[in-house]
């Protein structure tokens, strides 16, 4: 009985190391099937989603007036544009100004 034992002891390790490698192969394909499955994911899907952080960038707003009434010729100033106290914005269609001066 103890030759029996003695043969029945190293099987069982062996047996042991045999399940472990086999679910570690699994484990590996696995993780290899989810990165190949998430990679094809990316590809035909997330790669065009865009997304933003919400991020501003805080300005100063002041309403402008012109000093005389008219139709706007020409705009000098984009949206967005930093502009300096003194630079010309518009430019008015100068014969209403004209017309004004004359009846004057």
């Amino acid at each position: 009985m103890s030759a029996n034992a003695e043969n029945t002891l190293p099987q069982q390790p062996a047996n042991k190391k045999g399940k472990r490698k086999s679910a570690l192969i699994l484990l590996t394909l696995l993780f290899i099937i989810i990165a190949v499955a998430y990679g094809i994911y990316w590809f035909l899907v997330l790669r065009h989603v865009e997304e933003t952080d919400d991020a501003y960038v805080a300005g100063n707003q002041v309403q402008i007036m012109a000093q005389v009434s008219g139709s706007v010729t020409k705009v000098w100033a984009d949206n967005t544009d930093f502009v300096k106290k003194g630079d010309v914005l518009v430019t008015l269609d100068p014969t209403d100004a004209r017309q004004a001066f004359e009846k004057a």
